[in-house]
């Protein structure tokens, strides 16, 4: 992942070996703009915060990843599969909502 900052149009910061396949989806959270959602055709979901080296948190989900979003208040995600499979975890640790 390359990150750029698009007012000055310099890059800013490339991270290597975020997953093992294609990522698919990147989102920002929209109110913590450090927090960044990956899914991939890994079959991985991982939460990178910006501010530090390693993944926040990573969560297999088997299946290769097609999508990923954001709740609107940041406490969740949901992940969907090409299985179909839908799966929301909890931003603050990737663990699935009961």
């Amino acid at each position: 992942i390359l990150l750029y900052d698009l007012a000055s149009a310099r890059a800013l910061e490339l991270r290597r070996a975020v997953h093992e396949c294609h990522i698919h989806v990147i989102k920002f959270a929209h109110a913590q703009p450090h927090l960044l959602l990956t899914s991939s055709f890994d079959g991985s979901a991982k939460l990178l915060d910006l501010r530090a080296s390693a993944p926040a948190w990573h969560a297999r989900l088997g299946a290769p990843l097609v999508t990923a979003c954001w709740s609107p208040d940041d406490s969740a995600v949901l992940v969907a599969g090409v299985d179909n499979h839908v799966l929301q975890l909890q931003s603050a640790d990737g663990r699935p909502f009961l």
